[in-house]
């Protein structure tokens, strides 16, 4: 966690041990996560990042408030760099067989983790024609069950897409949670025999 001033300077920054004031590595005004707060003060605003690669080669996105001034003018920034090895913990709970893939998008499509790791690259944008995402946010619904292919996999799937936007928090952009699995993956084939002979093998589907 960080605290910038408003004009992008570094005034703190706080570790699990200690916090340093001032911070040494200069400015960071040209950040987008200083700029969206910059253009669009507005001190009840929770601004979630765009993921980006840190200075130090991390993968991660940013959470944010606006500091304004008695005035109500921009004074600056707190910043939360999110560590993803809580959310990856956090999605590979959710996959209760090998096959299936968890993964969590930024509102704008860029892709800020999944599991497993080896699916797709993080950051890769996915808000292109015929995307599962694209198809999600098209439908301005919440959540959405989708089936069929992608311009970025190959086989047919089954989603379960979710919008994550609580009123409360106002966040300037959402983040959208999928769940999905192939539909050739041996056990939904055998949900499918199962059920041609009145079997309840169901605990193996997407629910």
């Amino acid at each position: 966690m960080f605290i910038l001033d408003a004009t992008g300077n570094a005034m703190a920054i706080g570790t699990d041990d200690a916090i340093r004031v001032p911070h040494p590595r200069g400015n960071f005004a040209q950040k987008r996560y200083f700029q969206e707060p910059l253009q669009h003060p507005d001190a009840n605003t929770l601004y979630v990042s765009a993921p980006f690669q840190s200075d130090v080669g991390i993968w991660t996105f940013t959470l944010s408030r606006a500091m304004l001034n008695p005035s109500g003018a921009f004074d600056g920034i707190i910043v939360a760099t999110i560590d993803l090895n809580d959310y990856r913990l956090l999605i590979s709970s959710a996959r209760y067989i090998p096959d299936q893939f968890s993964t969590i998008i930024y509102g704008e499509g860029q892709e800020i983790i999944s599991e497993p790791v080896e699916r797709l690259a993080p950051g890769r944008n996915l808000n292109t024609a015929g995307t599962f995402f694209s198809r999600h946010m098209a439908t301005r619904q919440i959540s959405s069950i989708m089936q069929g292919t992608t311009p970025t996999t190959k086989g047919q799937f089954l989603i379960s897409a979710r919008t994550v936007d609580p009123s409360e928090l106002h966040m300037n952009h959402p983040m959208i949670v999928g769940v999905g699995r192939e539909i050739d993956a041996p056990c939904w084939r055998l949900g499918v025999l199962c059920s041609k002979d009145a079997c309840a093998c169901w605990p193996c589907s997407l629910h």
